[in-house]
């Protein structure tokens, strides 16, 4: 994208990694960006005024802290606040301090922003790409973070979803090309959320989730990390990734303990007319369900740790709870290329696999296998 008038800019200057570095407007301003090695944004500036803002991230990427700074003088400190996710903000200025927190719909979109006394001080209301909608928010609303909580530019209207990406909800479109294109032939480099929404997000400009907890759950990250870091976890997910036919989703979420079989009829799991199905074992904390979306036919599968059994689990023990799901109840079936996993009974699924969580693991089986790569990679992780 070079012009867009609708945002009043006449053109755009881009780096080597096509990230703008200088946007020309309509009304002779320009808007500066610096990036670092990564491509995480540090620091904009505005030729109309004297102001620019300074970025701090921490070691994962994510922006703890903006600074504002007016000429040569610091005008204001804005210190993120988190919990699972960015829950507000406090702002330090020389003579005042002022802490605000943020209220969000399921897709961690900032729609009311209440003080520290709990009075209200702004609210958005969104079309379902994040357009700002007509007459549905306070004009007075100059907090920056906006829809799924990402930070909108004052200057052009855009999202900026770090590192590396600018989304436009005007049109729902991103205006950089999609670095997991190849994943999605099917769809276009620029498409948001395969134009789903409502039920999804784009959590770095990658690739689609559910919005939960497992965006910033360091539990549930830690044990996807150590999968990953195992032969065979790496080559499962390698696998799914690779896989034009389905779409792996992992996610965190309470979920209900069952007493063996396959389980449906739950309506949190349904979606209209479109069915879902619940896998599980009593004491199994990590389910699957399987959901078919009506667009293009490719089959989503989502693969959900329980949050309590995050927080009282060994994180191999996570480890392999994920890759029993995605190994027992995903590869087996498409290992027969069949997209409706009930190929095979829960419990043929457990007995390929070696073990159903509770019953002793099989030798020789896929539960061992990973089991012994996971102590292993742990064991040399504490070593170092």
């Amino acid at each position: 994208m070079l012009t867009d008038l609708n945002s009043n800019i006449v053109f755009v200057l881009y780096d080597v990694k096509n990230l703008p570095v200088r946007i020309y407007f309509t009304d002779n301003t320009i808007a500066d960006y610096v990036y670092d090695t990564e491509g995480q944004r540090i620091k904009t500036a505005n030729s109309s005024t004297s102001v620019t803002w300074n970025y701090i991230h921490d070691v994962n990427g994510q922006t703890i802290m903006r600074i504002k700074n007016e000429g040569s003088t610091v005008a204001k400190v804005i210190h993120n606040l988190f919990g699972n996710d960015i829950i507000g903000t406090n702002s330090v200025t020389s003579t005042s301090e002022e802490r605000n927190y943020f209220l969000k719909d399921h897709l961690g979109s900032v729609k009311v922003i209440v003080s520290e006394s709990g009075n209200v001080k702004s609210y958005t209301d969104y079309d379902p790409f994040g357009l700002q909608l007509e007459n549905r928010y306070a004009t007075d609303n100059t907090e920056r973070y906006k829809f799924t909580s990402k930070e909108r530019d004052a200057e052009t209207g855009y999202d900026w979803f770090n590192p590396g990406r600018y989304y436009d909800s005007k049109i729902g479109r991103w205006l950089q090309v999609d670095p997991l294109s190849e994943k999605y032939p099917e769809w276009s480099a620029y498409n948001y959320t395969m134009n789903n929404p409502v039920k999804l997000i784009d959590t770095d400009g990658k690739d689609v989730a559910y919005h939960s907890s497992a965006m910033k759950n360091s539990k549930f990250n830690e044990a996807i990390k150590l999968a990953s870091e195992t032969k065979e976890g790496k080559r499962q997910m390698e696998r799914f990734k690779n896989d034009h036919n389905i779409l792996v989703i992992y996610a965190v979420g309470n979920l209900e303990k069952t007493s063996g079989g396959t389980v449906g009829g739950y309506t949190d799991w349904k979606y209209g007319s479109q069915q879902a199905q619940l896998v599980g074992i009593e004491n199994e904390q990590a389910e699957i369900k399987y959901e078919t979306f009506s667009n293009e036919g490719k089959q989503v599968i989502v693969i959900t740790m329980d949050a309590n059994a995050l927080e009282n689990s060994k994180v191999e023990t996570s480890s392999e709870r994920i890759y029993h799901e995605g190994k027992a109840h995903v590869e087996f079936a498409r290992d027969k290329n069949d997209l409706t996993g009930v190929l095979f009974s829960a419990e043929e699924e457990h007995k390929m696999y070696g073990t159903n969580g509770v019953s002793p693991v099989r030798k020789g089986s896929p539960a061992e296998k990973i089991i012994k790569e996971l102590k292993e990679v742990k064991q040399k992780e504490n070593k170092e």
